[in-house]
């Protein structure tokens, strides 16, 4: 690589535009209210008639 004038490259530490406050706020938040916040897809608890 020397020869060639190459160089390793090592990923970046962080992402320039990245929010550190966001992040830290993001880990705190519980896991299951991270994805649906608005109860979408959440199992129903009322009983469905399924009289066939």
């Amino acid at each position: 690589m020397h020869r060639h004038n190459w160089r390793k490259l090592a990923p970046d530490k962080r992402h320039p535009q990245g929010n550190p406050v966001a992040q830290a706020d993001w880990k705190k938040t519980p896991p299951n209210t991270r994805r649906n916040p608005s109860g979408l897809g959440q199992k129903r608890t009322d009983p469905t008639d399924v009289s066939g």
